[in-house]
């Protein structure tokens, strides 16, 4: 009896947990609820853990190129606000669903801080592959989670040129 006892503990225990990984810890996939109001091009990058969706919106001048990255559980129409400004002042800009999240698709059903890593990179990848864009001046700008992400790869990544956060948390413990 305790035996059996012992075995329904441990088998409510993981269901509880993966109950908890694929309903609370990992995002509700959010449309787009806006668009940008300059012409822009849906772009499509492929990975090894899914698909990363998103627009190029291109300027007049070219001066570089910003990559705007969400939070968790966002999407990126939520960064639409940052697009004008950058427009105005010279800047080609990518805005990307992260893996996992708004119409990105995720072959893995848990989202992490890696796959937050893998999409700002495989961008970065992406605007060296096109001739159309200045990629000596790649700058990122990242929101909450996308800022953590940003970090990391700004660390690492000496393609960057600069790293702005916005809403990051200040201590990643």
């Amino acid at each position: 009896m305790k035996y059996f006892l012992f075995v329904a503990f441990i088998t409510i225990i993981f269901s509880l947990r993966r109950y908890i990984i694929l309903h609370i810890f990992t995002p509700k996939m959010k449309e787009c609820k806006k668009y940008p109001n300059s012409t822009y091009e849906n772009i499509e990058i492929e990975l090894g853990i899914g698909t990363v969706r998103g627009w190029l919106i291109k300027s007049e001048q070219a001066r570089g190129c910003f990559l705007l990255i969400h939070g968790w559980s966002s999407n990126k129409s939520d960064m639409l606000r940052y697009v004008d400004p950058l427009l105005a002042n010279g800047y080609d800009v990518i805005i990307v669903d992260v893996i996992g999240h708004g119409e990105s698709e995720s072959k893995q059903k848990q989202v992490s801080i890696a796959s937050f890593v893998q999409s700002i990179t495989s961008t970065i990848d992406y605007v060296w592959t096109r001739p159309d864009i200045n990629s000596n001046a790649i700058y990122v700008l990242g929101h909450s989670m996308g800022g953590i992400a940003a970090s990391i790869v700004n660390s690492t990544d000496f393609r960057l040129q600069a790293l702005i956060t916005d809403s990051m948390p200040t201590s990643l413990k």
